[in-house]
Parts: C-alpha cells; structure tokens; sequence
C-alpha cells in the first residue's frame, strides 16, 4: 500500500486537493484495503460495492457517504485508470438538510462571553466576513487592507482567492487584538508558539463558549458563515455581492440562505389569506 499511498498522494496534489482533503482521501482508501484485507489493486467492482453498502450500513451521512466515493472515484480514474470497476457506481442523493443559523441575540452571547480578546475577535471576523475556520486560521497581518477596506482571503478551501468587506466595528476590533497580540505574520497565533492557530482550537474554545451561553442548537463554528450568510439577506444586501462575499462558485449554493430568513419569510402572503369567504385579507 506504501507505493500505492505515494502515487494517490501525488495525483491529488497534481489536481490541486488541499491538505486537508488528501488526508480524508488516503484515510478513506486506507479503510477501504482494510475491510478487505487486501490492497485496493485486487478488489472488484462487486467488492467496492459491497464496502459501499457496508458505509451506508453505519448510518454515515450522505455527505460522508459521497466523499469517500470521491476517493474511491479519483483512486481508480487517476492512479489506478481502472475506471471500468466504478462506472456502473451512481452518485448518492444527497439530503437537503436545513442549515441551522443563530439569532442576533446568540451571536451577541457568544461574543460577550469571550473574556479573551484573540477569541472574541476570531468569532467577530467569521461572522463579519462569512469566513470558514480554516480561512480564518490563514489569515496574516498583510491581509488587512485598511485604504479599501477589505480582507484579502488567500488560501481558502480551493485554493480560491478572493477579497471579502470589512466593517469599521471590525477593523476597530482587529486594531485592538493586534495591540495586544503583537505579531508579524499569522493575524492569530497559537497559544505559546510562532505558529497560525489550528482550526481543532477554534472549533474546541467554539464548542466551550456555546455550553457557557446556554445555547442548545446543535452548532459548529461553521453556523457563523450560514449566519452571516442569512443576516446579510435579511438587511438587504444584494445576493450577488453575497455570493461574492461568501466565495461561491454557483449563485444557487447563496440562494440556499433565503429560506433561513425570518424577516422574508414574514412578507410571505398565503392564498388562503386572500381567498375570498375565507381569507381576512379578502373582507
């Protein structure tokens, strides 16, 4: 598996994959060798079926369930060009589940209950800037463009890169956290180190300040990037520059935030409210 491992790696670097998303990959494959006990070169298309089913059997989500596929898919395509042994192999449907989001009055909680700067000022940027976890861990002192107001985000998830706005409130608060927590690299270092901090702290310190608020949504640090998503709709902002904001590719993805907005979702009029003998509206 060593020599396989090394050519998987390679092509996933070669196509541009993340760090991140190799490791998931190659753990992905790894677990595929050794549920069969043999390496993945030996297996058949009904053997990769079978290990298939056997994930769906553990009640992962279909999320989960179609990246291990995406594995399987770029392992016998690119490395192996076995591509015969998937082709019969369909796509999962995935499940269209509703983002959860906070209210005002939660992100309020959650930002008054940071008694450290570094960690009140980390939630501020990802909420301000709908900036995932890892976007923020990379961000570095250069970044900040005080003269346009904006955040450069260079290294986010695709390698994209794109420029998201920044408020005064915000900068006003990045100004104090720099005055406190000198640096000339990473914007938020690590506890005792020169180092950028990890998103695992993030998510941790996210996870203790949720329990402390009294929160009881079952939430990660990415519900700041859905919230700012639904909060900028709701005041009005234009989905266009939204999308831009958020670094989709497809306008559909920030179409998805519309259904979470609570002051649209009151302009909504039903057909019974207007339907004549029955409707309200209509006498």
């Amino acid at each position: 598996m060593s020599e396989l491992r090394r050519r998987f790696i390679r092509d996933l670097k070669i196509r541009n994959y993340s760090d991140s998303t190799i490791n998931i990959y190659v753990r992905s494959i790894e677990k595929l060798s050794k549920y069969f006990g043999k390496c993945p070169t030996l297996l058949t298309e009904e053997d990769i079926k079978n290990y298939l089913g056997y994930v769906v059997s553990l009640n992962h989500s279909w999320s989960n369930v179609n990246i291990i596929q995406n594995a399987i898919k770029k392992l016998y395509c690119d490395t192996l060009q076995q591509e015969f042994k998937i082709a019969s192999i369909k796509r999962p449907k995935l499940e269209s589940k509703v983002k959860s989001i906070l209210s005002r009055e939660e992100i309020v909680k959650l930002l008054d209950s940071c008694s450290n700067i570094k960690h009140k000022v980390i939630f501020m940027t990802m909420y301000a800037c709908g900036l995932r976890v890892s976007e923020v861990c990379a961000l570095q002192i250069g970044d900040i463009d005080n003269s346009r107001m904006v955040i450069q985000v260079k290294n986010p998830k695709g390698h994209k890169q794109r420029e998201v706005m920044m408020p005064e409130e915000l900068l006003e608060w990045l100004r104090l956290h720099i005055k406190s927590c000198p640096s000339k690299d990473y914007l938020f270092k690590g506890q005792g180190s020169t180092n950028k901090i990890t998103a695992r702290t993030i998510q941790e310190i996210f996870r203790q300040k949720i329990v402390k608020t009294g929160i009881v949504k079952k939430v990660s640090t990415h519900v700041l990037r859905h919230t700012h998503a639904t909060h900028c709709i709701e005041e009005g902002s234009d989905v266009l520059a939204v999308q831009k904001n958020l670094g989709h590719k497809n306008i559909r993805t920030t179409l998805t935030y519309y259904h979470l907005t609570a002051k649209l979702q009151k302009t909504l009029i039903s057909p019974l409210q207007t339907l004549p003998c029955y409707g309200k509206r209509a006498q």
